[in-house]
């Protein structure tokens, strides 16, 4: 039995000879030069997306701290010359420690935080305090962190000067507190008030105004008088005001501060998002004596996360996909493999593998060009998604002209058929090829590997299977080219069974 085996293995894997270990060494240095180009393709594609609009834009090194890159508006916010900038870590901008933004910086290129609040010294020497939004993105072959900073400075000092009234008037002697309307309408207050840039306004009861300050009233369209104890409902739209009377009875009930977030149309009609903080005031007897409520316009914020996930998705799938065919590409194909071999596993089900390498496809390139090349190379993807048609099966670009499927749940004469189908589909499109031997049109080679999921390899799966997709796929084009061939593994790695 032993002898049998050890037969039929040198049968699957012949010794090359000189040539044959030529022609590999030459398919290896192609599939390298395509792996090069395709990154140099993705990060000028992706260019636009890094230099688009007016945030501050960063990439940032994780591990060492550098500035990777970074847009016009990154220079013009921390007023740094090019060169200058280009030379500086992320800590030399920050106030935290430089061991805090290393961890945040881990945490960030793991997926583990979207952001971090932060203060930014500028060029000038001023403090600002700003919000970075980070995620990893690939950036010349490595992780970096994608970072969007945001400057929230003013929403910052707006706040602490609110507070800080508020504390104040929590601290005010009891006969003080009692005269709450007329201090109030006092001429200070009302200064202050006037001066603070977001919105400002307190209800005597859940539906009724009482003061409001300048950035409420032009926000609504309004003038101070006209809105400063009148009813919700004959100011604000009725839906509006319904849902600011349900906010408040809220606030009345769990005496407790509250922040909620809604779209609302300005006087110009045009819909900014806000926050709204509504903070309970009591008194003596530790009931609900006003609310104090604020509006902050988080728009532009909103935008710049809403900029930052599109964009980090965009990456992300440039990232994993073929640009040229629009295929899963290796990054991807490893991501589903592991997947699959994990669930095959669970559900102790068979996964095969499927390599497709398009015959003579050098002196095709040579012959009409590299533009006819890449037309082959798309119609090629095309059939090949169509023959593998299950929602649950993926196609990749592997190579320059070699194509892998994964086909979960298949068996290895399932395997051998979609093998035997590609070969059919791609001969049928008679892409004609005058310089391939023995036909005169594009034809491909396919070899195809299958084993049941079974834990305990010496080897990793990945590993396992590639090999023998690879040595299948060598012996369809050893015989001859235009062929199938198939390789039934056991569960530990070794060959079982051959087609073709």
């Amino acid at each position: 039995m032993a002898d049998q085996a050890k037969t039929l293995e040198e049968t699957v894997s012949p010794k090359p000879t000189r040539q044959e270990l030529l022609e590999q060494n030459a398919r290896l240095r192609r599939r390298c030069q395509e792996l090069q180009q395709d990154w140099k393709e993705r990060e000028e594609s992706n260019h636009w997306i890094f230099f688009s609009n007016e945030t501050v834009k960063l990439l940032l090194d994780p591990v060492s701290g550098a500035i990777s890159n970074f847009n016009q508006e990154a220079l013009h916010f921390y007023g740094y010359r090019r060169d200058d900038f280009s030379r500086m870590k992320f800590w030399d901008l920050s106030l935290l420690t430089e061991d805090q933004l290393r961890k945040d910086l881990y945490r960030a290129k793991n997926g583990w935080c979207k952001g971090f609040s932060d203060k930014h010294q500028l060029y000038c020497g001023e403090i600002r305090d700003v919000e970075v939004k980070a995620a990893p993105v690939k950036y010349r072959g490595k992780m970096v962190v994608f970072a969007v900073i945001i400057d929230v400075s003013r929403q910052k000092r707006n706040e602490e000067l609110l507070s800080s009234k508020i504390e104040e008037y929590r601290l005010m002697p009891d006969y003080v507190r009692s005269e709450m309307a007329q201090r109030w309408q006092s001429k200070e207050l009302r200064l202050l008030l006037d001066n603070i840039q977001i919105q400002v306004w307190y209800m005597q009861d859940n539906e009724t105004y009482g003061q409001v300050n300048r950035a409420h009233a032009e926000f609504l369209g309004h003038r101070a008088e006209e809105i400063e104890y009148q009813r919700l409902q004959d100011i604000l739209p009725g839906d509006a005001a319904r849902r600011r009377v349900a906010q408040n009875k809220q606030v009345q009930a769990r005496k407790k501060e509250l922040e909620f977030e809604e779209w609302f149309p300005n006087s110009g009609n045009e819909k900014r998002l806000l926050r709204l903080t509504k903070t309970p005031q009591f008194d003596d007897a530790g009931n609900v004596e006003f609310v104090v409520c604020s509006a902050l316009d988080i728009t532009e914020q909103k935008l710049a996360e809403e900029t930052l996930q599109k964009n980090n998705r965009l990456l992300e799938i440039s990232s994993e996909h073929d640009d040229l065919t629009g295929l899963a590409n290796r990054r991807l194909f490893d991501k589903v493999f592991q997947r699959e071999w994990q669930r095959a596993t669970r559900a102790a089900q068979q996964l095969s593998l499927v390599m497709v390498d398009i015959d003579f496809f050098k002196l095709y390139n040579d012959t009409y060009g590299h533009m006819s090349g890449d037309q082959c190379l798309k119609k090629v993807a095309e059939t090949l998604k169509q023959a593998v048609s299950r929602s649950a099966d993926i196609v990749c670009r592997y190579g320059g002209e070699e194509f892998l499927a994964i086909l979960p749940d298949t068996d290895y004469s399932g395997a051998a058929r979609v093998a035997e189908k590609i070969r059919f589909d791609i001969a049928a499109l008679k892409i004609p090829h005058e310089q391939a031997v023995n036909t005169d049109i594009v034809t491909v080679s396919v070899g195809a590997a299958s084993m049941p999921s079974m834990l305990g390899l010496n080897s990793p799966p990945r590993e396992v299977m590639l090999n023998a997709v690879d040595k299948a796929l060598y012996r369809a084009k050893n015989m001859g080219k235009n062929r199938i061939a198939c390789l039934e593994l056991d569960a530990e790695g070794r060959v079982k069974n051959t087609y073709g």
